[in-house]
């Protein structure tokens, strides 16, 4: 009885401690790039272009329903998105102190490692709904022939939230239709026809935008290019984290059924060939190989027990402390710790004459609080091969696109070069790294 309480009062003020402090993380956090995108898509999202705008994204349909309405709107941004994602993730964290067969020690480890307490519940991306479907899975999952409706629409749902999430829905879709198959004797007829369809219509949805050619795709690369971004990961943290990752691996497979080590070879070829062929593993799209290592060990029951298992137990949880704890590099450390662009934008605001703003993708992140009657342009330069110098060529990009909209036009540019003397700048110091300087240019023809 006294255990159990104990039990309880560390659970809940463990949850309160996460709650204070991600709370103040996300109401200090500035949106970058990746997160003002997926609301500027949002805006623009409708059943017209929907294809188009996913073909191109990793991130899929279900976060943008999310933060649609308050998009559409242009309702308290960014806190009405930061709060849904943290919300998804937080919620994710209490369905894992609730449900998850881990001990206290690990339970503690994966509610204040970096990857939870910095990042998933911080920054407003499809990453964290994703991660709250999975945990609801690997919940499921012993029961997932009990329950093979529910299920079956977790697993597409969660499929619809990023490419990532997708890679771990695969080989469980596949175990479960294979247990579905296997146990059809003692199942409804039904059910087993129904659960089937779900996954099939949701793999259809899911694949529809690449099968139609809608849109476009430019994530086709060089065979080979995910091993610089393994390398500097691990290089970062002078490869002990490859090291303690390769161990981790090996004790689940000595002690997972074969049906997780099957989900383990699943998720870890998919991750390695997807970065390999299309598209770099950048350190934020690294990080969810430790989600994927959290539903294995999840699943993996018989590794939690330290009072029958302490030799066993105990190293998995050092491994699990030593992984989860990693720093995971500058480049997150400069998205967290994005710096407050209200002087531009105040500037901006504030120019007597608000028509056109030219800007590389880059800058797009200070759009959402620009006044709504800018019309953003893409600046072009990047994509011409005979522009060798950005400054000297975005004028006359400008001057082009500009004509093919109407003869006079007032326009303001965005950029990381000084254009000419008439050029604003705008300067951030930014943690441990070089001062950025944005610099913004006036064009006017009449």
């Amino acid at each position: 009885m006294k255990k159990n309480i104990l039990k309880n009062l560390i659970m809940y003020i463990s949850i309160a401690v996460f709650f204070v402090i991600t709370i103040m993380k996300v109401i200090h956090h500035v949106p970058w790039f990746d997160e003002s995108n997926a609301w500027m898509l949002s805006q623009s999202m409708n059943f017209q272009n929907v294809y188009y705008i996913l073909k191109g994204e990793g991130h899929f349909i279900i976060w943008y329903l999310l933060i649609m309405p308050f998009a559409k709107l242009n309702l308290w941004y960014p806190y009405s998105m930061l709060f849904i994602n943290w919300l998804c993730f937080f919620t994710a964290i209490i369905i894992m102190w609730k449900k998850a067969p881990f001990n206290l020690i690990a339970k503690i480890i994966i509610t204040f490692a970096w990857v939870s307490i910095n990042y998933y519940s911080v920054v407003a991306r499809c990453y964290s709904i994703g991660i709250l479907g999975l945990f609801i899975i690997a919940t499921l999952y012993k029961n997932q022939l009990k329950k093979p409706l529910l299920y079956a629409t977790i697993l597409v749902l969660t499929a619809h939230t990023s490419l990532l999430a997708t890679m771990a829905v695969i080989p469980l879709a596949m175990i479960f239709i294979y247990n579905l198959i296997r146990e059809k004797q003692d199942l409804s007829q039904k059910n087993i026809i129904i659960s089937i369809s779900i996954i099939a219509i949701g793999a259809i949805l899911w694949a529809t935008p690449f099968i139609t050619g809608f849109g476009y795709s430019g994530l086709v690369g060089i065979p080979g290019n995910v091993w610089p971004y393994f390398d500097n990961f691990f290089k970062e943290n002078h490869y002990f984290l490859l090291i303690n990752y390769i161990l981790t691996l090996i004790i689940l497979f000595i002690f997972a059924d074969n049906k997780i080590k099957f989900f383990i070879l699943m998720t870890t070829g998919q991750f390695y060939v997807f970065h390999s062929i299309f598209y770099p593993a950048y350190v934020h799209n690294m990080l969810y190989i430790f989600i994927y290592i959290i539903i294995a060990y999840w699943l993996t029951t018989e590794i939690h027990d330290l009072k029958n298992r302490p030799i066993i137990a105990g190293t998995y949880l050092i491994f699990f402390t030593m992984l989860l704890f990693t720093n995971q590099s500058f480049h997150l450390n400069y998205a967290l710790k994005n710096t407050d662009k209200s002087k531009i934008v105040n500037y901006l605001n504030k120019r007597p004459n608000i028509d056109y703003i030219h800007m590389y993708w880059t800058f797009k992140e200070i759009l959402p609080y620009l006044d709504k009657r800018y019309k953003y342009r893409p600046v072009y330069t990047e994509y011409d091969p005979t522009c060798i110098n950005k400054a000297s060529c975005a004028p006359k990009a400008i001057e082009k696109n500009m004509k093919e909209i109407q003869d006079n036009w007032n326009t303001v540019l965005v950029t990381s070069e000084k254009i000419n003397e008439n050029s604003v700048p705008f300067k951030w110091e930014i943690p441990n790294a070089d001062p950025v300087i944005w610099y913004v240019t006036t064009f006017e023809k009449k």
